[in-house]
């Protein structure tokens, strides 16, 4: 299941078992919010919140 499916699961399309990150919104399978979780920890390590100029 890609994350465009996901998404359209979630919005009523009878598959059970997602939720949405807390971060993003985007819907997540249930048991997969630990590699999510990694994803944005790889994006936060590239882009900083508070570049200095």
């Amino acid at each position: 299941m890609n994350i465009f499916e996901a998404d359209r699961a979630y919005q009523g399309f009878g598959v059970d078992g997602l939720v949405l990150c807390a971060a993003c919104g985007l819907a997540v399978v249930d048991g997969w919010q630990p590699e999510h979780t990694r994803f944005h920890e790889a994006l936060a390590a590239l882009v900083p919140l508070n570049p200095t100029p």
